[in-house]
């Protein structure tokens, strides 16, 4: 039970600095730094700093499918109930400091063990995304979820760099207007 609960702090640490400071600049000392553990200990629940990046990602994507599929149970084509969903989804990214982008993952040039890891996680991710805007009624719906994959990042990326963007509920609710006519 401790060890889970260690765990969850270190990834919860990690979640922070990566999103604060990014994935190449945050060390493990800096996060053995910031759970209060010397980096040895750090090394007794993760491999490095990949896997404590996979776990993030897991968790993120975890949170994801479980909003899809109580969408899914929502599901009208209506679009103020889609910009209700794309607001939640922007939310779940912000929170977790990350984005559900196959070139993200990608990008980190995470040891292939990481990556083939992810990458089916991101691949249901994406199709659940796909079924959930086919549910409100949005053509393509494959298409447009590699379009709000895209458009989430993008706003994820600059609230995270602190560049002046419109406020959330206003681009969910934009996005949803370009969806559904």
């Amino acid at each position: 039970m401790e060890n889970t609960k260690r765990k969850q702090e270190i990834i919860a640490a990690a979640r922070e600095l990566f999103a604060k400071k990014g994935y190449f600049p945050t060390s493990m000392d800096d996060i053995a730094k910031s759970v209060g553990i010397n980096k040895a200990s750090l090394y007794y629940f993760f491999e490095g700093k990949e896997q404590i990046f996979a776990a993030i990602v897991e968790e993120a994507i975890l949170e994801a499918k479980d909003y899809f599929d109580r969408e899914l149970g929502i599901c009208k084509p209506d679009a103020k109930a889609l910009g209700n969903m794309i607001d939640g989804t922007i939310s779940i990214c912000l929170k977790n400091g990350i984005v559900i982008r196959h070139v993200d993952v990608k990008v980190a040039d995470l040891q292939p063990i990481i990556f083939e890891k992810i990458l089916p996680l991101l691949n249901e991710i994406k199709q659940k995304l796909g079924k959930t805007l086919a549910c409100y009624g949005v053509k393509r719906s494959d298409l447009a979820a590699e379009v709000l994959v895209n458009a989430i990042h993008a706003y994820v990326l600059q609230r995270k760099h602190g560049i002046k963007i419109a406020p959330q509920k206003e681009y969910s609710e934009y996005l949803a207007s370009l969806f559904i006519n």
